[in-house]
């Protein structure tokens, strides 16, 4: 007895942090309490001048009963092998979202504003679209001194072994300041989905990114405009903290097999540890 009560107790200790594992390439929005994250994504590229594009990206929310606000900040470093590093922030996200949760089944709404931070050109530039790779659910982060708005939901299912989830998005963006004669607003689309597997405190997930930049009307605009990216992150979940380690790979036959990305990640409870 004394056995199956301690057991009893370890379980009730790691599961309101297991609830909703994160998957990695999608947004980070989830009902897991306040939280501050750091997720890094190394992009490797198959070419003579040795290449390696970093992306950054530092996450926080803070609870609000069924929902929470939250703050993403971008940055991007393009690194020559024989030259200077030159690094730039991305269009800061801010914003807020609202859970509903039914038993194994959930649903996250999320509504986020995107600031005019990002580069417009020069090698910021470059390193913001560059390194998108790990986040191509996030290209609205990369257009030039953007303003924009994000709208997205992602339904879920988590039945302790089994995890499904959806992450369905619009994104619009307004270019202003130097850029708004050049650049057109910008409508981008999200479609992803993903299965995970969870042993104990450790959760396997596959992940499928598939975003559009629908601005321009017509067939062969939007074939053009779609990428794709397919992604497996190994996760440990506990009750103060969460870590995981990742590859992401492109889909479309233009970079298939010239660049992948490896992605490592850090998320911290706070209210765990008090």
């Amino acid at each position: 007895m004394p056995r199956s009560n301690a057991l009893l107790t370890l379980c009730a200790l790691l599961w309101p942090a297991l609830a909703s594992a994160q998957f990695e390439t999608f947004s980070r929005q989830t009902p897991d309490g306040t939280q501050v994250a750091l997720d890094l994504g190394i992009s490797l590229l198959d070419n003579e001048d040795d290449v390696r594009l970093l992306r950054v990206d530092l996450y926080s929310q803070i609870e609000a009963g069924a929902g929470a606000v939250y703050v993403v900040i971008p940055w991007s470093v393009i690194a020559p092998e024989d030259d200077d590093h030159d690094g730039a922030v991305g269009n800061i996200e801010i914003g807020g979202f609202y859970d509903f949760t039914r038993g194994s089944f959930g649903l996250t709404a999320v509504f986020g504003l995107i600031l005019p931070t990002a580069a417009e050109d020069g090698p910021g530039f470059f390193a913001n679209v560059g390194a998108m790779l790990p986040r191509f659910t996030d290209p609205i982060t990369a257009l030039p001194e953007a303003l924009g708005f994000r709208f997205g939901a992602s339904p879920r299912f988590d039945s302790r072994w089994i995890l499904l989830r959806g992450d369905l998005g619009i994104d619009v963006g307004f270019p202003v300041g130097s850029t708004a004669e050049a650049i057109d607003t910008q409508l981008y689309v999200r479609l992803n989905a993903g299965l995970g597997l969870r042993a104990g405190p450790m959760v396997l997930t596959a992940e499928f990114v598939n975003t559009a930049n629908i601005s321009e009307s017509g067939p062969e605009a939007a074939e053009d405009q779609f990428i794709h990216s397919a992604g497996v992150t190994l996760s440990y979940l506990s009750r103060w903290a969460d870590a995981h380690l990742g590859m992401v790979f492109p889909l479309d036959e233009a970079m298939s097999g010239e660049v992948m990305a490896v992605t490592m990640g850090l998320t911290l409870y706070p209210d765990s540890f008090f």
